[in-house]
């Protein structure tokens, strides 16, 4: 699997893990996420997102085996990003941590049609 850094938002904080993204250009195609969303990191969050989604025309897979926090925010950014796909695309979140999948069950109880939670590894 061929990966790039694309980014480190390394923080000053004690203890506090850093975004890391790389994208992964093997099929699929996509990010490897690690580290922790949050406040700090929305704003880049975000650009990464859009640029995965402007990226290609298949589905954007994340591999979240990494990520050790996401909040509800950035939990949220995914939603949009997800919802402005074109028609026929998806993201597809590989091994998304417990706080993503509670976020999304507390927030969007039915679902999102274009987001798809993997447990495996991509």
């Amino acid at each position: 699997m061929s990966a790039e850094p694309t980014a480190d938002t390394g923080r000053d904080e004690p203890g506090a893990q850093a975004l890391r993204l790389c994208e992964v250009s093997d099929p699929p195609a996509g990010l490897r996420v690690a580290g922790e969303i949050d406040m700090t990191t929305h704003a880049h969050w975000n650009r990464a997102l859009r640029s995965a989604v402007g990226g290609g025309s298949g589905d954007v897979h994340l591999d979240l085996a990494e990520l050790v926090f996401i909040d509800a925010r950035g939990t949220a950014l995914v939603v949009d990003a997800a919802r402005n796909l074109p028609s026929g695309r998806r993201f597809v979140l590989h091994r998304p941590p417990s706080c993503l999948r509670r976020i999304l069950r507390a927030l969007w109880p039915t679902g999102v049609p274009t987001i798809t939670l993997r447990e495996e590894v991509r």
